[in-house]
């Protein structure tokens, strides 16, 4: 059962000691997600969590948005002139 582990935990395999890495999944066996089971409910410590989207496919797919060329045509008059600036422009006339 693949777990993620939140702290150093050694595990015994073969007469080895295994010390998976901290915040990568690593596949427990049954008894040991049972025995850090019960050490959890003797110390109130989480000793690992359930992998949420480590083991799923990473698809890096970079969307490149069309650059839009802010281009103003003859139609597009600019914005009416207000207040002090609106009233020099109409004396100018």
């Amino acid at each position: 059962m693949q777990l993620i582990p939140l702290c150093t935990i050694r595990v015994k395999r073969d007469t080895k000691s295994v010390t998976p890495e901290i915040g990568k999944p690593f596949d427990f066996t049954a008894d040991e997600k049972d025995d850090l089971d019960n050490l959890a409910k003797q110390t109130g410590n989480d000793y690992y969590r359930l992998p949420v989207n480590e083991t799923a496919p990473v698809a890096a797919i970079a969307v490149a948005e069309p650059e839009v060329e802010a281009e103003q045509s003859e139609d597009v008059k600019p914005a009416a002139k207000s207040g002090k600036a609106a009233k020099k422009a109409d004396e100018s006339l």
